[in-house]
Parts: structure tokens; sequence; C-alpha cells
């Protein structure tokens, strides 16, 4: 029998259709690093499981891994460790945790209206340290802002939490493919990304003031999983998705490519071509992953030329080429990112 909600409406009825604006929020997929941990620093956003980064503009140091370990009906976690602990952080520094949503996918929420809808977050979350801890809802252009606040009463515990927010009538939503509502946690901020909770604040704001911060406490670990996001002011049950299902969902702004380019004739040029599948955000960024694509004459060391890449139009088969100097052979891997 489905279960029941309420929704923002105050209707009841059986929950069906996709809910969960967020995608891989139960951690099950990382195809960056295969669950390898990755260094944070230096002002640069960094992914363990896929669609979620961290930022770490700071003199700390963090290290971020999907992990096996996790509450149960969940199979993995994203953990964040203080691995150097902040010195000398000004105003500006920032430690945060995010997940952009495409516009294309929170259109529906009519933010920036008078019929934006009602949100609810959901989430599981552990941390070395008890205390009160902050986060953020925003916009792409991060001029709007609803930082909030959340407890975790137990160390080194699984707690389930909910937050529940009116929508914004203000400001401007994007509805295409690009960010549409960024959803933060704060795990340490200075006083420039600090704001009002419980309220729709005209900056960027990352956390409450007086949230936790992980960055400036040696060793401290938060790790979080089965995040949901939905509309209405009842957080319900997780949405699993099939691993097939949502590893196609994160295709769309990260995914791997093997490719190969066959030896011609001297004197033409030889091409390769890769299909994109499934269709990208938009044009991404191609990254060889090695030094050099090798050729198979006499070591022959090729490096395909990524700025002849075609143009890739968003609804369209997206398909790019590669071509090569040489008449040999190459092959080889490497990673295309249309990351929000």
């Amino acid at each position: 029998m489905p279960i029941s909600r309420i929704d923002n409406e105050g209707l009841t009825g059986p929950i069906g259709g996709r809910r969960n604006l967020i995608i891989n929020g139960a951690m099950a997929i990382d195809q960056r690093n295969g669950g390898s941990a990755v260094t944070g620093s230096n002002a640069a956003n960094k992914y363990a499981a896929d669609r979620f980064s961290v930022y770490a503009n700071t003199t700390a140091t963090i290290t971020l891994q999907q992990v096996s370990d996790a509450p149960d009906g969940f199979e993995k976690s994203n953990k964040l460790t203080c691995t150097v602990a902040s010195s000398g952080d000004v105003a500006a520094s920032r430690l945060q945790f995010v997940q952009g949503i495409e516009g294309y996918n929170t259109a529906h929420l009519q933010f920036g209206s008078s019929n934006a809808k009602i949100i609810t977050l959901s989430f599981w979350v552990k941390a070395s340290n008890a205390g009160t801890y902050g986060g953020s809802f925003t916009n792409g252009a991060v001029n709007r802002a609803y930082p909030y606040s959340y407890t975790i009463s137990s160390a080194n515990t699984w707690e389930y939490k909910t937050v529940t927010i009116a929508g914004d009538t203000s400001g401007t939503w994007a509805t295409d493919n690009t960010g549409g509502l960024y959803v933060f946690w704060g795990l340490g901020v200075g006083s420039d990304f600090e704001g009002t909770a419980n309220q729709w604040n005209g900056a960027f704001d990352i956390a409450p003031p007086s949230s936790f911060s992980l960055k400036d406490n040696l060793n401290a670990t938060w790790q979080i999983t089965g995040i949901q996001l939905e509309v209405g002011s009842v957080a319900t049950e997780f949405e699993h998705r099939s691993f097939g299902e949502e590893l196609a969902m994160c295709q769309r702004y990260f995914q791997t490519f093997a490719m190969a380019v066959g030896r011609s004739a001297s004197g033409v040029t030889p091409i390769g071509a890769i299909d994109i599948r499934p269709n990208m955000r938009t044009q991404p960024t191609a990254t060889r992953l090695g030094n050099a694509l090798t050729g198979n004459e006499s070591g022959t060391t090729i490096t395909p030329d990524f700025a002849d890449a075609s143009a890739l139009a968003t609804d369209a088969i997206q398909r790019v080429f590669f071509y090569n100097d040489t008449n040999v052979a190459a092959g080889g891997v490497g990673t295309f990112d249309a990351e929000l």
C-alpha cells in the first residue's frame, strides 16, 4: 500500500513519481576516485562521491572520501576529515559541502514568484563533535540565501535531520541548464559568509553565526548520506533509485571516456569520434588521464587536440572529434566535466 503524505497545499495522496531533487544522495556513485581519498584545499572544487563538491578556501586541509559507513538502509557515506587545522583564517575563508541543482530540475519550485513552494531537506549525518551546525540554500547568482541550523546531539552517532523552508518569493532563479538551486552545508565559514538563520537574505550566506567549524578542529570528522530534497513540508522516506539510473543522472555532469584514433594513409589526418551518452548538461571540458595517448608504432606518443572538439548542443546528439597530426593509431582514456 503506498505511503501517503500531506503536501504544501494541505492535500493528501500517495507518494509517486520522482520526489528527490538531489542526485546521488545515497553516495553510491564515485566515478572519479572509486572510493580513494581526495585532499580538499587551495580554493578548488573537489569531489568524492559524484555531484557533491567540497570547496576549501582556508588554511586548513580537508580529506574527503566515499566510505562504507552508513546508517541502516544505506551502504555509503561521504566523509570529511580535518587533517590540518586552520590558522589565521580571515573573514573570507570558507569550507563548504554543496550540491548544485540544475534549473531545469527546480523550475517547478517557482522560486522568485508569489507561488514559490515549500521544500524540505532531509539527511543522515554523523560527526565527531556534537553541537550546532549550519548550512544554507542559495540561488545560482548566490545573492539570495536562506541559512539554517541543525543540532548534532551525540558524537559519532548517525542522526536523522530535517529542514523545512518557505520558498523565496524574490530574487532571480534560473530555470535552464545553469544552477537553479544550491544546497550548502557550512563546515567553517568566515563572517563574510554568515547570515541570519530562518529567513531569506540578499547575500551569499553559507551558515548562521556560531556554527561548528570542522576546519578549526584537527582530526574532526563529518559524514553525510541519505540526502533528499522534495516539495512539501513533510520529509518522506528516502527515494532509492537503481544504481544504473543514478549513474546515468551523474553522467549528465561528469563521465569518463575511452577513445581511439585509427591509422590513416600518409598525409591524411586521422580522426577519432566519441558519442557522449547520456547527453551532458553543456559542452564539457575534456581532460586526458595521463601525460599522453600512446600510439602503436615505435612507441610514438600522440596528444589529441581537444581544442578541436565540435560544438555540442544541449539537447542534440553529442559527438566530440579528436585529431592527430601524424598517421599512427592511438588510444587512451579521459574525462568529460560539465559540473555546475
